[in-house]
């Protein structure tokens, strides 16, 4: 984990914060940021105000997503008198992720003892990190109040699995789940097909978006003068890595042929 420290400004007041990046030998390596990264401000604010710091500087407040997340925020975060945000609110009576809009059954959170209670208008949530009781819980809080907000930046993009693969994001880490004709660690591959083979007095021409003989290609067959193409006049390679049909043939055209050689005869 690295510190670091930089001043923003906010209309004429300099704001000093600090936040932390979770960093991994694979950045050093590779040069880029593999899953998603946590960040704070020391500068505390309204839930409001944490949100639109968050969007503005990263991606939005945090989204929890299961307790193993939990357990590694309230290992990894400093404690803070004040607590942090979360990107929890209660919209029309009900607590939702705000980032994606999905609801959230008091049940299933993972809140405080006897939270959240809605003691004074409380339709915001704040993390207890390193709290002696109830760590890592929840509890609803008035939006009004002064807290550090607790971001994530999203590092799945349109392009990080090549735009042939669904992105799903973990602590330091993310997979591509490629879509049928692609392949690789980024989708970056798409499915490569054996070169068709040509019939004998032809020819082919084949070309597509990845390449003359990979996924989504076609071969379009063609034949010699004097000779038929018998069988399907074109080939697509499909997501499996073969192509589709069979190999067509050329057969002489006979009739023609007979003709011919009886005007020679004549």
């Amino acid at each position: 984990m690295r510190n670091y420290r930089v001043s923003l400004r906010q209309g004429s007041q300099q704001v000093k914060v600090k936040w932390f990046l979770i960093l991994i030998c694979d950045i050093l390596m590779t040069g880029y940021t593999l899953g998603w990264t946590y960040h704070y401000s020391n500068t505390t604010m309204d839930w409001a105000t944490a949100r639109q710091w968050c969007n503005t500087t990263y991606t939005d407040l945090v989204a929890i997503q299961n307790q193993n997340e939990i357990s590694y925020l309230n290992k990894t975060l400093p404690q803070k008198k004040d607590y942090y945000w979360i990107g929890i609110r209660k919209i029309n009576g009900t607590w939702t992720w705000i980032g994606t809009n999905e609801k959230i059954a008091e049940k299933d959170g993972h809140w405080a003892e006897k939270e959240p209670n809605n003691k004074l208008l409380e339709d915001c949530v704040e993390i207890y990190i390193k709290r002696h009781k109830d760590e890592g819980k929840w509890n609803d809080e008035n939006c009004g109040k002064q807290k550090h907000p607790l971001c994530f930046k999203a590092h799945c993009n349109a392009t990080t699995c090549s735009n042939a693969g669904e992105c799903t994001e973990t602590i330091n880490n993310y997979t591509c789940k490629c879509a049928p004709g692609f392949k690789g660690p980024h989708c970056q591959d798409a499915v490569q097909c054996e070169r068709p083979v040509i019939p004998q007095h032809g020819w082919m021409d084949c070309n597509g978006p990845h390449g003359n003989h990979s996924y989504m290609s076609t071969c379009k067959f063609h034949c010699a003068e004097g000779f038929s193409l018998q069988g399907q006049p074109e080939r697509n390679c499909s997501a499996s890595g073969e192509w589709t049909g069979s190999t067509p043939v050329c057969k002489e055209v006979w009739i023609a042929k007979v003709l011919l050689n009886r005007r020679m005869d004549m």
